[in-house]
């Protein structure tokens, strides 16, 4: 068996960042295409949940 089968790829925040970035924005853009809901309900949920 490998050893590198459980070896962790280091990553920066920054990069750690843009990925969550862009997975969110995948998963909103295909909630919108499917009628589920709009980026602007999802931007006022942020807000709300900021408390803003």
């Amino acid at each position: 068996m490998p050893e590198n089968k459980n070896k962790r790829q280091k990553v920066t925040v920054e990069e750690l960042a843009l990925s969550n970035m862009y997975q969110l924005e995948a998963m909103i853009e295909l909630l919108e295409e499917k009628g589920l809901l709009t980026k602007q309900e999802v931007l006022e949920r942020i807000k709300d949940m900021r408390g803003n």
